[in-house]
């Protein structure tokens, strides 16, 4: 056995053990994979089982509905270790080509495993989805769930849909900036190439680069690990462009953790000013505050909080990240697809709604404040809803965010006034984005 096939056996047999994972536990797939699962694996091997395990978790209904084809109510009674074993062969033939004798040889070894294989890759997924109902037909053709679908041929009809839907399943793009307390752009874009990241100065926000490179090789680095460069994603910091955060302001970061936007917002302060950063978790404000320490950020003030005893005195701006159902992260973290459901749209809708009404009461008595409201969703539900509930209730004024974008989904009172980033349109996440002044 060659170097090279043994290699490939270990990253199939430890993207196996990282399926079983995601099926037993309530984990994201990249939270596994940071997990133990990759300790003692080659950084080559670790690159390997993170693409394979991330292709079948977004690939996961039409893998699924191949294999149930091929022998009906398989799912329901075999092991999980023949199921992951039976998924990622499927994927890795039907979409990334792999020869099927080379699945077979390498951890599909199981006579009566491989006939399945083989009889879910000839299914003729094309003539069978022809028949079906659209939304059915897009749910398998793009592996998305059908209540995703249906809301987003309803608000951005089928062309924008489908760009939508494969935009989520290609690589995504990946954003860093310096941290300023350590470095400058000239320097981080010279440290970026020696490493072999080609990088591109963003024609929207100073001093960020978007990334072309192993973001693998980038992340075990001393200059990621030495915290002279921030990840984030370009979308986060339009977010925090939206409050338009200055020297010698109160801004009160409502739902901080992990603490992203919260450095930004501290940066483009210039340090001057009063931060005063939040969230209900207190072990989620304590990771926060060790990651902004470890990036030389001082001088923030941290608060375990609910939104109903939140006042800060003399605040000027106020930032609401709020929970989301995160559909605006999917092509990231392509589980999130598979968790989504009315029940969980709906507690993240009641828990938004509340933050929402929460603060504006709180500060109703100081008029001229200024609140952002984000939430990185692609559903109506999570943001223009949200939006257009206040302002029936409150007197509020919207403020068109200062930022590029698209105006909100069509329909809604405060449509023309907030503002949406796509994936597809912007490389950036989804987010929904509102601005708005409490009123007198």
């Amino acid at each position: 056995m060659n170097f090279e096939f043994t290699l490939y056996r270990r990253a199939r047999e430890a993207t196996i053990r990282a399926l079983e994972r995601y099926s037993a536990e309530n984990l994201t797939m990249r939270s596994i994979l940071r997990d133990s699962l990759s300790i003692g694996l080659t950084s080559d091997i670790r690159s390997t089982v993170f693409s394979l395990t991330l292709g079948v978790i977004r690939y996961l209904n039409t893998i699924d509905y191949l294999l149930t084809q091929s022998q009906p109510k398989l799912i329901s009674v075999l092991d999980s270790h023949s199921l992951q074993q039976l998924r990622l062969g499927v994927y890795e033939s039907k979409w990334l080509n792999i020869p099927i004798e080379r699945i077979k040889s390498a951890y599909v070894d199981d006579k009566t495993l491989f006939k399945i294989v083989e009889r879910a890759i000839e299914v003729n997924l094309k003539n069978i989805i022809k028949d079906m109902p659209k939304i059915n037909s897009m749910s398998l053709q793009y592996s998305h769930p059908t209540f995703l679908i249906e809301t987003l041929l309803e608000k951005i009809g089928e062309q924008e849909t489908v760009s939508l839907l494969k935009s989520n399943n290609s690589p995504r793009c990946y954003y860093a900036r310096p941290n300023l307390m350590k470095t400058d752009v000239d320097s981080l874009s010279a440290e970026l190439a020696s490493l072999g990241i080609i990088v591109t100065p963003d024609p929207d926000i100073e001093n960020l680069l978007k990334l072309d490179g192993s973001l693998e090789e980038l992340e075990s680095s001393n200059l990621y690990n030495a915290g002279n460069l921030v990840l984030q994603d370009k979308g986060s910091l339009l977010v925090v462009r939206a409050v338009n955060p200055k020297s010698g302001e109160t801004i009160f970061d409502v739902c901080s953790a992990p603490g992203g936007k919260t450095q930004y917002i501290w940066e483009l302060m210039n340090r001057e000013g009063r931060l005063v950063a939040g969230d209900f978790y207190l072990n989620r404000i304590q990771d926060a505050k060790k990651r902004l320490e470890k990036l030389g950020e001082w001088g923030i003030q941290w608060i375990q909080h609910d939104g109903a005893s939140s006042s800060i005195n003399e605040v000027s701006k106020i930032l609401i990240d709020a929970p989301c159902t995160s559909t605006g992260m999917i092509k990231t973290h392509p589980s999130f697809k598979w968790a989504l459901n009315k029940d969980r749209l709906m507690t993240m809708m009641t828990l938004q709604n509340k933050i929402l009404e929460d603060i504006i009461k709180t500060y109703q008595k100081s008029p001229d404040t200024e609140i952002v409201f984000a939430t990185c969703s692609v559903l109506p539900h999570e943001g223009e809803s949200q939006i257009d509930s206040i302002l029936k209730k409150y007197p509020i004024e919207l403020i068109e965010p200062d930022i590029p974008g698209e105006t909100g989904y069509s329909g809604f009172i405060c449509s023309s006034k907030v503002k949406r980033l796509f994936s597809y349109k912007h490389e950036t996440h989804d987010f929904f984005i509102a601005r708005f002044r409490i009123k007198n």
